[in-house]
């Protein structure tokens, strides 16, 4: 799926990717496998760095590069990219249109988003009152 979805997005050669939220690091090592010159992938969660990085090095990937580091912490200073992957993290922003603006400061190019919607009166959110953190909240 990775391939196919980033295939899809025109990746060239001598492309800079910025993949946030990038977990193990499946898309930042598909993109570079494609072509990209250099990817950053950033990811908050410090495990998933370093297994992203145990990756890398086992498959022998250079150009590769992966730093903790949360969406909000973003600015110019990460430098400019030609495409920027936001796969499966926009549905738990708390300031989704503020990240999205992060995003487009530093994207030349295409920003994409992937992300899943779901209604309100989906039964996983309903079921959130039956937690018992939730209803010992709600009593008091």
């Amino acid at each position: 799926m990775a391939e196919k979805l980033i295939k899809d997005y025109n990746l060239r050669d001598g492309s800079k990717v910025l993949d946030v939220g990038c977990g193990e690091g499946i898309f930042s090592i598909a993109a570079r496998q494609l072509g990209a010159e250099y990817v950053l992938g950033i990811e908050p969660r410090s495990e998933k760095v370093e297994q992203a990085k145990f990756i890398c090095r086992a498959q022998q990937i250079d150009s590769v590069e992966f730093k903790q580091m949360r969406v909000m912490e973003i600015n110019e200073q990460i430098g400019q990219f030609d495409i920027v992957l936001f796969i499966g993290v926009l549905y738990c922003m708390e300031r989704p249109f503020e990240a999205i603006g992060k995003l487009s400061e530093v994207t030349k190019d295409i920003l994409l988003i992937d992300t899943e919607l779901i209604p309100i009166d989906y039964p996983i959110l309903a079921a959130k009152e039956s937690f018992p953190s939730e209803r010992k909240k709600s009593k008091k």
